[in-house]
């Protein structure tokens, strides 16, 4: 994936336009992106098979195929290309097997001199029909990118809202004026009000002649929004494996509520896991190699504490955390909604 220009983002861009929505949802993508890359700890992996490219792969596009690269036995070798194994992306098709799964991986990689169709480990390959084995993101190969283009298409709509919300507030009151020149004495008593200028009237035929109207802004209408923000932030981080409660209660939350979050953060991070640990089986079946994969950094703590602490002691954990951030009170079990 090619990086963002910094740049091009610098550079204005009405908030109305298409490109500006999809250079927003863009950064949203790309930023969590930079989060997930880290997600999982290889170890093992060959010097040509960059972890961070792997992840990107895995992330971005669903999955990726490791091969064997040996550049004499390839036509059109790049000298510059170091002999070993490699991660490449393409697409799955040939033959099906027993359960509609195809058993071919085609691709292209100019850099390498490499093109063609490889059988995917451990279906039976042809003669001299070279073998690759697959790594998956996840069970149905979907990777991340539309879960993570509906939150970030989401959340570009309410910055959207939240900027238009916060223009209108400016304006508590609305003017009209009967004829022109009443109106630019209007726009002149305004523009030295936000200059910092005393502003004086010395004509009683402006009072006479402007109007006055409540511009009528929504009671909590940017609280709503802000909470709005906040729910699909944590919402996303929750799908991802990390807690963030979105509780909108404004009362100390239950021990119910606490373990029913919690429960929900284990199962794409366990597919995910799982789907990488099963596939890299293969590749070091398939080449000789020692691979391993687990959780990292935050996931492994979150995901380690969440399966093995008594639910009790998570209830207990995660309630104090969410009541010391919104200064809850009550008993053990919560106050109930009012």
């Amino acid at each position: 994936m090619d990086g963002i220009n910094f740049y091009e983002c610098l550079k204005y861009r009405e908030f109305k336009t298409m490109e500006f929505k999809h250079d927003l949802m863009l950064e949203y993508v790309c930023y969590m992106l930079d989060k997930t890359n880290g997600m999982f700890e290889y170890d093992g992996l060959p010097d040509t098979i960059p972890a961070r490219k792997l992840e990107e792969y895995l992330q971005t596009r669903g999955y990726v195929a490791i091969i064997d690269y040996t550049p004499k036995n390839v036509v059109k070798n790049n000298p510059k290309a170091n002999a070993g194994y490699y991660a490449v992306t393409g697409g799955r098709g040939g033959e099906r097997d027993a359960y509609y799964e195809s058993i071919d991986f085609v691709f292209a990689n100019p850099f390498l001199g490499l093109d063609g169709t490889y059988r995917i480990y451990p279906n039976i390959p042809e003669p001299e029909q070279p073998q690759c084995a697959i790594i998956r993101n996840d069970s149905l190969y979907m990777g991340l990118m539309p879960l993570y283009t509906r939150y970030a298409s989401l959340l570009v709509e309410n910055a959207i809202s939240l900027r238009l919300s916060d223009i209108n507030l400016r304006a508590l009151l609305t003017m009209g004026a009967p004829d022109d020149k009443t109106k630019a004495s209007a726009e002149l008593y305004l523009k030295r009000l936000e200059d910092g200028e005393n502003a004086v009237i010395g004509e009683t035929a402006f009072f006479d002649g402007v109007n006055y109207h409540d511009a009528g802004h929504p009671n909590n209408h940017m609280k709503d929004l802000i909470e709005y923000e906040q729910y699909l932030k944590a919402s996303w981080f929750n799908e991802l494996g990390l807690d963030s409660n979105y509780n909108m209660k404004r009362e100390r939350i239950s021990n119910g509520e606490v373990n029913q979050n919690s429960d929900a953060l284990i199962p794409l991070v366990q597919n995910m896991l799982d789907s990488r640990k099963d596939c890299i089986e293969n590749v070091n079946k398939l080449f000789g190699l020692n691979i391993t994969v687990k959780l990292a950094s935050i996931w492994e703590k979150e995901f380690t504490e969440t399966l093995e602490e008594p639910n009790d002691d998570v209830s207990k954990r995660l309630e104090d955390e969410y009541n010391a951030i919104n200064g809850g009170k009550g008993g053990d079990d919560g106050i109930n909604e009012t």
